[in-house]
């Protein structure tokens, strides 16, 4: 099933296993929540890496990242899901006379995120503002990073994407405060709030009050890697984590997994 909702290609299990000569490579170190259309977490085994041959795209084989999830009752009927992450690079490479080669699901998703690309464009690529939740002011120390609670506010109406946590144009917070780059999966389902971790980089405190922008919700797209260089991603940041030990450390899941994603979008710095 091609699927412009999903940002992840998917494979269940039983299909797996079927499948000779296709490893499945581990995510215990990543950190990689998945929701599905109704908002709950979806699990997976891991990500095995495969080539995707299309109907009326001779020599054009793709080289595709998928996650194997477990059975249900709808995978065991539909047992392939085409995300976002193989339609959008795909898009791009496919010109308009091999098009007309391909069935009418590939057509109706490219044209579905055109459209999409477009309504977000005329956003300037902001899918929402970020403000701060906490109705007492928050401090954030000389040199500290602390991870603030934040409204997802003026949503844009937009399914399932990516979308990456930045500093906003429309913030009065001085420039050394720095905002850690986040990629989340945004849509209908997105919590009312989410945690942004912020950096003050100067001598003296910087004080956040209650419902002032933080940041911002930013549209980004998705790549998929080959496997040497995904193995590669995987050993580097596997290593980097090593060095960390949050075993000992009070603090709740979300935090982690923010401190956890703050570390490796910074690890030329932190390593």
């Amino acid at each position: 099933m091609i699927d412009t909702g999903s940002t992840v290609s998917t494979v269940c299990r039983r299909f797996y296993e079927c499948m000779t000569n296709t490893p499945l490579c581990p995510l215990d170190n990543i950190i990689l929540d998945i929701e599905g259309a109704t908002g709950h977490t979806l699990p997976y085994d891991g990500y095995i890496e495969a080539k995707l041959q299309i109907p009326g795209l001779n020599n054009m084989d793709q080289d595709t990242l998928l996650l194997v999830v477990p059975d249900t009752n709808f995978n065991s009927n539909v047992p392939v899901i085409i995300g976002t992450n193989i339609i959008q690079p795909l898009q791009t490479l496919v010109g308009n006379a091999q098009r007309r080669r391909l069935d009418n699901a590939w057509t109706s998703a490219f044209h579905c995120l055109s459209l999409q690309e477009t309504q977000i464009r005329r956003h300037d690529g902001r899918l929402a503002l970020l403000k701060s939740a906490n109705k007492i002011r928050i401090v954030i120390p000389p040199n500290k990073t602390i991870s603030v609670a934040c409204l997802v506010d003026r949503k844009f109406s937009l399914q399932n994407c990516c979308a990456i946590i930045q500093a906003s144009t429309e913030s009065t917070l001085p420039d050394y405060i720095k905002i850690a780059p986040v990629v989340i999966d945004y849509g209908y389902h997105l919590d009312n709030t989410i945690p942004v971790l912020i950096t003050n980089h100067s001598s003296h405190p910087v004080y956040i009050h209650f419902r002032k922008i933080v940041a911002e919700l930013q549209w980004c797209t998705t790549s998929i890697h080959s496997q040497q260089c995904a193995t590669n991603v995987l050993d580097t940041n596997t290593a980097f984590m090593s060095k960390f030990d949050f075993s000992q450390s009070d603090v709740t899941q979300d935090q982690l997994k923010c401190m956890q994603s703050f570390l490796l979008n910074n690890i030329d710095t932190f390593s």
